[in-house]
């Protein structure tokens, strides 16, 4: 599918320009062995998928809105129900949270500083548009590439998820540009390809390591590119 016309490019962070390491399944078992579970690899990583699921079900009643202290209370939620049998709760989670807010216990997208140094040499303005909380600040601070960001746009401080059209609305309003000049890049087809397109944007799915690449190779075709507008 063509881009036509894209002046700015959004990335989603988890599973999109970052990943974690070794996988949340991993973490979780391992960080679950310190606090006394028995639980296999295997279990684990069947509970997650079912405490995800449960979790963003939650957060679809109450219409996407969050906050810090909602987005603490999802994943201490998470924990307690992926490692039931840890003997410290509350410790456990504590550790796990403090873990993914760890720049070492992340890895970045194959290739992405040259990406996002293309992108940014063609005059796009860059930005990154989660569902993570504060602690996504914390991580990026550990990867000079992600300095060419312009814009933060990360739902626990700006109250709503996606694929609220409220947290797309607020993307448009902070970059100032009209929403069909903007490109929202993600793994995820509700909330990085449906729901942009359902507020007037454009959206693309990351299928895999070369998908970033051929993004450059396609916006450095686009007629609007080198006419950067300036971080607001």
């Amino acid at each position: 599918m063509p881009l036509h016309a894209v002046q700015a490019v959004f990335f989603d962070a988890v599973g999109t320009i970052l990943h974690p390491v070794p996988s949340v399944s991993e973490a979780y078992w391992q960080v679950g062995k310190e606090f006394g579970s028995d639980l296999s690899l295997d279990e684990v990583k069947a509970k997650i998928k079912t405490a995800f699921a449960n979790q963003e079900a939650r957060f679809d009643r109450d219409c996407h809105r969050t906050c810090e202290k909602a987005e603490e209370a999802r994943w201490r939620g998470v924990v307690a129900e992926c490692l039931p049998d840890a003997n410290n709760p509350e410790a456990c989670f504590r550790r796990l949270h403090n873990y993914f807010a760890q720049p070492s216990n992340w890895r970045l997208a194959d290739g992405l500083d040259e990406v996002l140094a293309s992108l940014a040499n063609l005059g796009l303005v860059l930005g990154v548009a989660s569902n993570f909380d504060s602690r996504l600040r914390e991580v990026s601070a550990g990867f000079s590439c992600l300095a060419e960001m312009d814009h933060w746009v990360i739902s626990s401080e700006i109250g709503w998820r996606k694929p609220s059209p409220t947290f797309y609305e607020h993307l448009v309003e902070v970059v100032g540009l009209p929403a069909q000049s903007i490109l929202l890049v993600g793994d995820d087809p509700i909330n990085d390809l449906e729901a942009p397109k359902m507020a007037g944007m454009q959206g693309m799915l990351v299928k895999g390591p070369d998908c970033l690449h051929t993004l450059v190779n396609r916006l450095g075709k686009s007629p609007s590119a080198g006419t950067k507008v300036p971080a607001g």
